[in-house]
């Protein structure tokens, strides 16, 4: 048995589980509410039993212990995201505006003096965009994949949504991917450059997978940038994850989106 804390809360993993207990009442708010999403995650025919279940466990939550994907598995995970990809094309269209739901953001988030037009300019672009709609792990990382009973398990589902699109999980988890090969600075040039677009490490690694989807690699990644913005917003919201001030993460998405979307003829 190995005891640790970790970011306010004590885990304790044996050779069958990992416990998490709360040391403090607004971890265990998180916690209960982690709980929740995860049985809702696994309710939903789109993970296929992917989903690592998980109880409760005195004030804590309780899950069972997985070999850790690491660098020499992490195909297993990109095999999981073709399949995930191949489902994801019988799912319904919806316009990328009903999912990154720009008008609610005003009322949460200063986005700097030129948040009208820039919102303005991205409202225009999204109306000739639309995107499957599916569930999204909203966390779609390398460390919260395991291997369990033989097959490939997630976990840690406490920004999961049900309506969102599983293409953000997707530039989520190659944005990690590459940044662990190159670093993480100058992570948007390697996602939404301004010029050369097709050759950028994101590219590489998603464009065959958006193609079955009818999706341009430029469109899908200005929807993951705002998503991420979104995702910002929805934190600073809830009671749960409750933040003060999210401008500092959204100035830099903003000037990019804006310069990218600045240089493309319709918008000039």
């Amino acid at each position: 048995m190995a005891i640790r804390f970790k970011k306010q809360s004590l885990f304790i993993t044996t050779p069958q589980w990992v416990i998490k207990l709360p040391l403090k009442y607004k971890k265990y708010i998180k916690v209960k509410h982690e709980l929740q999403q995860n049985n809702t995650a696994q309710r939903h025919e789109f993970w296929q039993k992917h989903v690592t279940p998980a109880t409760s466990c005195l004030w804590g939550l309780k899950s069972p212990r997985g070999e850790v994907i690491g660098e020499n598995t992490a195909s297993k995970v990109e095999d999981l995201i073709r399949k995930q990809c191949q489902l994801l094309a019988n799912f319904p269209t919806v316009p990328a505006t009903k999912i990154i739901q720009l008008e609610t953001w005003g009322q949460h988030i200063a986005l700097g003096p030129d948040q009208p037009q820039f919102l303005s300019l991205c409202q225009r672009y999204l109306a000739d965009i639309v995107l499957p709609i599916s569930p999204q792990h909203g966390d779609f990382r390398l460390g919260n994949f395991i291997l369990y009973n033989g097959s490939l398990g997630i976990i840690d589902w406490e920004n999961y949504q049900e309506q969102s699109s599983f293409l953000f999980d997707v530039f989520g988890f190659y944005h990690g991917v590459i940044g662990r090969q190159y670093g993480f600075e100058n992570w948007l040039e390697r996602v939404l450059p301004l010029q050369g677009i097709e050759q950028s490490a994101m590219h590489s690694h998603t464009a065959c997978l958006l193609a079955p989807l009818n999706l341009k690699y430029e469109d899908a990644a200005v929807c993951y940038l705002l998503d991420i913005i979104k995702q910002r917003i929805l934190k600073a919201k809830s009671a749960v994850f409750k933040r003060n001030n999210h401008s500092h993460f959204a100035t830099p998405l903003v000037k990019r989106i804006s310069e990218f979307l600045g240089k493309r003829e319709r918008f000039k």
